[in-house]
């Protein structure tokens, strides 16, 4: 797929559709240094051949109880096929488990794990 090239002006369009999604204020249009509709254009062209494939709300995890996340690293008792099916069907019920990642080395999977606070990381499965 070919992406657009717009030199100074498309990579200052990049920064501001990156961090804010869409343009709404005067100020973020001076920041590219071209007008709102010259701006709205290049936004429209980038969408158009996928460079922004799409937009999305991020939500503060202290609302949804998710305002700590930890890093948890599993070592498995079974290392069979069976053993490892059964370990990620297990976790793949737990909300909390936002990522995992079968690894090499001294531990099997590593966890990425959002909960409210501290006090709640300390589980186990069985």
């Amino acid at each position: 797929m070919h992406f657009p090239r717009h030199g100074q002006i498309g990579r200052r369009s990049y920064s501001v559709v990156g961090s804010r999604c869409a343009i709404e204020a005067t100020a973020d249009i001076e920041r590219v240094g071209i007008s709102l509709s010259a701006c709205q254009r290049r936004i429209k062209t980038l969408e158009q051949s996928g460079v922004v494939s799409g937009y999305k709300a991020v939500i503060d995890p202290n609302y949804l109880g998710e305002g700590l996340v930890v890093f948890v690293l599993v070592s498995l008792e079974r290392h069979s096929k069976d053993g490892v099916r059964a370990f990620e069907a297990a976790v793949s019920r737990l909300p909390m488990i936002k990522e995992i990642y079968h690894v090499a080395g001294e531990y099997d999977f590593i966890m990425k794990v959002a909960v409210a606070d501290i006090k709640i990381t300390k589980f186990q499965l069985r």
